[in-house]
């Protein structure tokens, strides 16, 4: 379930980099991304090249991925929660999303990890736990809705 328990200054220096050099890139696509939201053909309409435009977005999204399940292993629900509750804060437009995303992906990240340490006394629990009992609600939650709409 993943764990930061072998987490170390020097693996949040390399996570901390590897996003400090990604995230500019994330930022300068986040207006054709959310053009994307309305779909190939209007954003091609737009002189935005789809092709090229999902390529470097999954380059992105692998290389952190493949950083943080590194160092940390998989640590479920996260890097699919925090961006679904920044939406609900923020809308669509990437934007504010990104950001967003990347604070509330932290934010549950960290409550996930005290939670793993205080919920039972004198036991830790492996904070991928705490993340699905957090991220399988949501979920749900999601789920449920989307099946509700027309």
């Amino acid at each position: 379930m993943g764990n930061l328990g072998a987490a170390s200054w020097e693996t949040v220096a390399v996570l901390g980099i590897v996003t400090v050099l990604l995230f500019p890139f994330s930022l300068a696509s986040s207006w054709k991304m959310t053009a994307l939201r309305l779909g190939e053909e209007r954003a091609a309409s737009f002189g935005i090249d789809v092709g090229r435009l999902r390529f470097f977005s999954l380059l992105r999204v692998s290389l952190l991925a493949a950083t943080a399940v590194a160092f940390v292993g998989t640590v479920g629900f996260i890097g699919l929660v925090g961006p679904h509750i920044a939406r609900l804060m923020v809308g669509e437009d990437h934007r504010f999303l990104l950001p967003a995303s990347l604070c509330s992906g932290a934010l549950v990240m960290s409550l996930a990890s005290v939670a793993s340490k205080t919920l039972v006394p004198g036991m830790l629990l492996p904070v991928g736990i705490v993340t699905s009992l957090v991220g399988l609600p949501i979920f749900f939650v999601l789920i449920h809705r989307r099946r509700r709409r027309p």
